[in-house]
């Protein structure tokens, strides 16, 4: 997988100026945005969608702060979940948990 776009992503809540979906009119809740780019639009049909806007805006910062985790204990208990969780961000395919069977 390439490099996804540079950090910092925000979460702008509110009208984010793109043309409405037809039939979705209303429905944005804000975007997620990098270096003036639009990554992704938030709808507001989903339970919580400015706590989902500032999780998906939190992604890289997330990611990098995992494989910094993982790098410095690689054999922690948890250190097996958070690779996972790496290679899904990453497109990798996932390892199962807990080697054969799961």
């Amino acid at each position: 997988m390439s490099k996804h776009t540079p950090e910092p992503w925000v979460f702008v809540p509110g009208d984010d100026n793109l043309p409405e979906e037809p039939g979705f009119e209303g429905y944005t809740a804000g975007s997620i945005m990098a270096d003036g780019y639009h990554l992704a639009r938030v709808w507001n049909d989903a339970p919580n969608p400015e706590a989902d806007g500032r999780l998906m805006a939190a992604a890289p910062e997330l990611l990098a702060a995992l494989e910094i985790a993982v790098g410095a204990h690689p054999e922690a208990p948890w250190a097996e979940a958070a690779r996972g969780a790496i290679a899904s961000a990453r497109g990798e395919e996932v390892e199962p948990m807990g080697g054969e069977g799961g």
